[in-house]
């Protein structure tokens, strides 16, 4: 199996903002973004292997066949119990079949974790149980604009700017009632169920001799009924 290195960062987080993503029920997004000094991105720099913060990005750095980078966050959600949604906003160095790149979350360890990773046109949804990689489903999509819309949240106008690049990818995975949904640019385009995620842990990931840009997260648990946002 490739070297993977991993950086862990402990997100506390106390801003609530509005969100439209069409739920059935209700949250509010925090927004992230990776350059806050409040959190602890750990950052090394190896001969062949980075993460580093540089200006107002996390960048990943891979230059060695065969050597891969996992960097992570622990988020303040409890995802075994509650619904949630989770967006990675990033912008990879190049897309190549050959050099996948792509999110983490579930992450328990360096040998346990999910993994979604990227190419051209297709995407490969993988599990990784004590260093083994097993696949849960390959399938295609198609990055059209983001056709987002915002009203009035406090990180709208960094948020519009990131994704007016074209080649920003935005991927958010929304765990609810039973189902998982991944979203690429604010279209859905994958159902999955009987998925269980337990771990709080989510990040970014790059394959062999690429760089990837990370901007911002944004998280909340979804609320139904009685339940409020305090909790």
């Amino acid at each position: 199996m490739n070297r993977i290195i991993l950086t862990i960062a402990f997100a506390v987080v106390s801003t609530l903002v509005s969100a439209q993503y069409n739920s059935k029920g209700s949250y509010k997004l925090q927004y992230v973004p990776t350059n806050d000094p409040q959190y602890f991105w750990t950052q090394f720099e190896e001969k062949k292997t980075s993460v580093v913060i540089d200006e107002n990005k996390l960048r990943l750095e891979s230059k060695e066949e065969g050597k891969s980078v996992i960097t992570y966050a622990e988020f303040d959600f409890k995802p075994e119990t509650q619904d949630f949604i989770f967006e990675y906003v990033f912008k990879p160095s190049e897309l190549n079949d050959k050099k996948p790149f792509g999110i983490v979350f579930d992450l328990k360890n360096e040998d346990n974790y999910s993994l979604i990773t990227f190419s051209k046109k297709g995407f490969l949804y993988q599990i990784c149980e004590r260093g083994e990689f097993s696949i849960v489903k390959r399938g295609t999509y198609k990055r059209s604009s983001n056709k987002r819309f915002f009203e009035d949240e406090e990180y709208a106008e960094e948020l519009k700017s990131f994704l007016k690049d074209k080649d920003m990818f935005d991927i958010t995975i929304v765990k609810e009632q039973g189902k998982i949904f991944l979203l690429v640019n604010n279209v859905e385009i994958a159902t999955f169920k009987n998925i269980k995620i337990t771990y709080p842990n989510m990040g970014f990931y790059i394959g062999t001799k690429m760089k990837l840009d990370a901007y911002c997260v944004l998280y909340s648990p979804i609320y139904y009924g009685e339940e409020d946002y305090s909790e």
